[in-house]
């Protein structure tokens, strides 16, 4: 039986990170994320951080975790390449997620994501113990 852990609606400024959002620095030749990912991810750490402020969510490092992603975007039609692919967004939010809750994307053994038009941008979040 699974415990939900964590839920959260979270209206952002920013727009969603890309996990393709890769710069190349060819003096040095090293790879790096850009600006849009770390504003996205930055954001998202500080939302994320305040509300585990107030709801203190507790993950063992052997817990199997589910997480339900909702990404609302202000493009009217989802399907164009207008908007971003739904498996780049995860990345960038996995990733805030992981520093803000304290657990390893590693444990996740079960993900369900979805994009949807919205008037604002934002996230849903909801976490499970599976």
């Amino acid at each position: 039986m699974s415990q939900k852990i964590f839920e959260a609606l979270i209206e952002l400024n920013n727009d969603f990170g890309s996990g393709n959002d890769l710069q190349h620095n060819t003096k040095t030749n090293t790879v790096y994320r850009g600006t849009k990912y770390h504003a996205y991810k930055d954001e998202l750490i500080e939302a994320l951080d305040e509300l585990n402020d107030k709801f203190h969510v507790q993950i063992d490092k052997g817990d199997e975790l589910a997480v339900n992603l909702t990404f609302y975007q202000t493009n009217i039609n989802q399907t164009t390449r207008a908007t971003k692919d739904l498996d780049n967004m995860e990345k960038p939010t996995l990733d805030a997620m992981q520093v803000a809750l304290g657990f390893d994307d590693s444990q996740i053994v079960k993900k369900v994501s979805q994009k949807q038009s919205n008037f604002t941008r934002a996230l849903r979040v909801e976490l499970w113990k599976a």
